[in-house]
């Protein structure tokens, strides 16, 4: 059965130096090659962090010419233990890890392997970039040649010559191309800035953070509680754009700096100093070179199945549906109806237009260069490498979260597409419980903010998840991932009673944080919410229960209803006022409208 590698994607690895010595293994008689089996090896097997089986084999492949070696030698295993593993893969041995080591003669130096993630990320780069081939059937990687060119500039010190096949390398990987794009206007970004226009909108797997929650949540923190902020608030997307404005600034095509940041959030102002990046000349002649302008030709570029959708519901079959809309696309233009009519004559499951026009935007958000002309007609002007091609009976059908997104955003009249990323996080599985439930909370923050109703993020131990208010109207806010739906079960229920009550109360140093301090002085008049996937069970008695004990009226409500009463508010079809008297004690239902079968 065929491997499932996910190539593509990358966060981890950003050594342009590291990935030449993990290419040049695989050239038999290269200095890195000898440096390998000459000394790197050796040192591992003479102080014990190798077995004699894995030095054995790894010595015999890197011998062969040609060098091919099976992807499970390259990145090796986790071990019981990352920490205390030995090293059982390839790379992991090309590649100095963290930690220091000591060694059996009293020497302490930096451990000499890596682990098996950030081996594995290497060789995902080599591929994802062209500088190694891989082959699904074998599920081996051997050297391309590009790879073999690149080897041979490095033994020969042709600096020109290595940094060209750099060059083609990353200029073929369509998110180099991307970030070049939005940078080629040369201000500087921040990696926020560039992750919210990255991959495909409302996705998982794509989430960004929104600068001024970021900006907010890091100026209201204090002091112990920043260094976190800033290390472990960011997005997928986010991870993405810093990895590759490094890969980019290491070749001179962006220069880095530090910028200061004035946002608004809640009506108050914030500023701090982020990191920021800034295309550079060569970097705006790389981007012509890339796409053809001149005496070059354009770049093809290297599209992988797997980037065409990461995480959440249905990726096979996201990653199908895009995967033919490229094929068609770079064969001829068509319109929107059209490619609905192809995919449908192909098997796929073809949504309305809205989540067809979203798929091509994704497209564009990922580094392809999707052209619409006057007569609403698209075309991909690039030529695509790699990308395979699947019949849609290999894969499952679009689950019930998928249509529900594609019937939404057919649904939503102003609001942004951004906030469908809601529906997958309301539905997220246990595997991604902590980060998704952050994120959950976060991007509820911004709805609310964004419909002017000053929403405020707050989670952690002792707090409410989001805080909002209009007016004199307050709301306490606790969302609940649950991909079986929700119940307001007791132990929910208690939580949010606690709550109320707290802010009720108002005891100095109860609790110890004093979040109901975070509502301002003409909120007078609150409400609970609980936000989530879709109500199942007896939550309706619950809610009256919950009501009842604390003398409020609040409700529950599930994430299509929000982002429907959501574009309301943008529309102007519903006041704030008239959305608050929609809490009473039950679900709260969004007006009825026509809701058109995705």
């Amino acid at each position: 059965m065929k491997k499932q590698r996910t190539f593509g994607w990358i966060q981890n690895p950003g050594k342009l130096q590291t990935l030449q010595d993990v290419v040049a293994c695989f050239y038999a008689g290269s200095h890195f090659n000898r440096v390998m089996r000459e000394s790197r090896l050796p040192l591992l097997l003479e102080n014990g962090f190798i077995t004699r089986a894995d030095y054995d084999a790894f010595q015999k492949v890197l011998s062969q010419s040609p060098i091919e070696v099976s992807y499970q030698m390259l990145k090796g295993t986790a071990g019981t233990s990352r920490k205390d593993a030995l090293c059982d893969g390839l790379i992991q041995a090309a590649i100095d890890g963290q930690q220091q080591k000591r060694l059996r003669d009293g020497r302490l130096i930096k451990k000499p392997y890596t682990q098996d993630w950030s081996a594995e990320g290497y060789v995902r780069w080599a591929v994802s970039t062209g500088l190694l081939s891989y082959d699904g059937k074998r599920d081996t990687c051997c050297l391309s040649p590009l790879g073999t060119r690149l080897v041979e500039a490095l033994e020969d010190k042709d600096e020109e010559a290595v940094r060209q096949c750099m060059m083609e390398a990353l200029l073929s990987y369509p998110l180099c191309i991307r970030v070049l794009n939005l940078l080629q206007d040369e201000k500087p970004h921040t990696k926020y800035d560039l992750g919210s226009r990255i991959g495909f909108q409302g996705e998982m797997g794509f989430t960004s953070i929104p600068q001024n929650i970021f900006a907010a949540t890091y100026g209201l923190a204090d002091e112990a509680e920043r260094k976190k902020i800033k290390a472990n608030m960011e997005g997928d997307a986010d991870k993405y754009a810093r990895m590759i404005c490094n890969w980019l600034k290491q070749m001179g095509l962006v220069e880095s700096l530090n910028v200061t940041v004035e946002e608004r959030y809640r009506d108050r102002g914030f500023s701090l100093q982020l990191p920021a990046w800034r295309v550079t000349l060569s970097g705006l002649q790389a981007l012509k070179r890339a796409n053809g302008y001149s005496r070059y030709a354009r770049i093809p570029k290297r599209v992988f199945w797997e980037m065409l959708a990461t995480k959440g519901a249905d990726v096979e079959y996201l990653r199908c549906r895009r995967a033919a809309l490229i094929g068609i696309l770079s064969r001829s233009e068509k319109t929107l109806d059209e490619l609905r009519q192809l995919l449908t004559e192909r098997h796929i499951a073809a949504p309305d237009a809205a989540a067809l026009a979203d798929d091509l935007t994704g497209l564009v958000r990922i580094g392809l260069y999707v052209q619409k002309d006057s007569r609403n007609k698209y075309r991909i002007n690039d030529t695509i490498e790699c990308l395979e091609t699947r019949s849609y009976a290999e894969e499952k059908a679009g689950s019930d979260v998928t249509f529900l997104k594609d019937r939404i955003r057919t649904n939503l009249e102003r609001l942004d597409h951004d906030y469908l990323i809601l529906v997958d996080l309301a539905y997220s599985d246990k595997a991604n419980k902590a980060a998704d439930a952050m994120k959950f909370e976060i991007w509820t923050a911004k709805l609310f903010d964004e419909l002017g109703m000053n929403g405020l993020h707050l989670g952690g131990a002792d707090k409410p998840d989001v805080l909002a208010s209009y007016g004199k109207q307050g709301l306490i806010v606790d969302n609940k991932s649950y991909q079986n739906g929700f119940n307001v079960d007791k132990h929910c229920a208690d939580e949010m009673r606690r709550y109320i009550t707290q802010n009720q109360l108002r005891q100095p140093h109860v609790p110890g944080n004093e979040w109901w301090k975070q509502f301002g002085p003409d909120v007078t008049e609150f409400y609970y919410l609980f936000v989530t996937s879709y109500l199942t069970g007896n939550f309706q008695s619950n809610l009256k229960e919950l009501s009842a004990l604390n003398h409020i009226n609040g409700g529950a409500i599930s994430v299509e209803n929000l982002l429907y009463l959501a574009d309301d508010l943008k529309t102007g079809r519903m006041t704030r006022d008239a959305f608050f008297e929609r809490l009473q004690n039950d679900e709260v239902l969004a007006p009825e409208r026509i809701k058109k079968n995705a």
